[in-house]
């Protein structure tokens, strides 16, 4: 069995309307070592400190707190009863909510399957397998339509990819490149409304 000792939010809705399905297999994880045990307990006025107008997504502000899980089944398991499905049901949809801690994550977090929130991707697939069946380690940070947001200010804030990281919100795809200022001697992307603003102070 794979091993992904990483650590999984737990939200505030299942520690408090789903305790019943949750302790059983809190005790066996902890009695077994599948649980590192320890949480990292998230800070209680998250969900109300401010209007909701920034970037901290909903899986982010309305969790309870984090757990180190080691066992790929046991996250599994956890995910059911946060999903609120059975053995075997799949959950998907057109809107990831995502689900990692990106202040937490490691560059090695396996992210959960497009067609399966439940299941996680596996790392022995190739890179082009992860693309096509795996949510990005952005969208399982900030979830789909966060990041889509997100995406879009970081194009018109940074124009010339100057803050680009591997974690790092990414860049809006309606990009266009544009002769802009030269840096490093190469063209750099901008967006399209970004590109009719230059034009214009040109």
């Amino acid at each position: 069995m794979l091993s992904s000792g990483q650590l999984l939010m737990f939200p505030m809705d299942a520690l408090v309307n789903k305790r019943e399905e949750l302790i059983p297999i809190l005790v066996s994880c902890v009695s077994t070592g599948k649980c590192a045990g320890d949480m990292y307990i998230m800070g209680g006025k998250i969900p109300s400190a401010d209007d909701g107008m920034n970037a901290l997504p909903v899986h982010r502000r309305h969790g309870g707190f984090l757990m180190v899980i080691d066992d790929p089944g046991v996250r599994h398991e956890f995910h059911k009863v946060f999903y609120g499905v059975g053995a075997g049901e799949a959950v998907t949809g057109d809107k990831f909510p995502g689900y990692l801690c990106h202040n937490h994550a490691s560059p090695d977090t396996l992210t959960p399957l497009k067609q399966d929130w439940t299941q996680l991707c596996d790392p022995r697939w190739s890179k082009e397998e992860q693309e096509e069946k795996c949510y990005s380690y952005q969208e399982a940070a900030w979830g789909t339509e966060i990041l889509k947001k997100l995406e879009s200010i970081h194009s018109e804030v940074d124009p010339y990819h100057l803050f680009d990281c591997w974690d790092c919100v990414g860049y809006d795809e309606g990009e266009v490149t544009v002769q802009g200022p030269v840096i490093g001697g190469s063209k750099k992307k901008v967006s399209n409304l970004t590109s009719a603003i230059l034009q214009r102070q040109c």
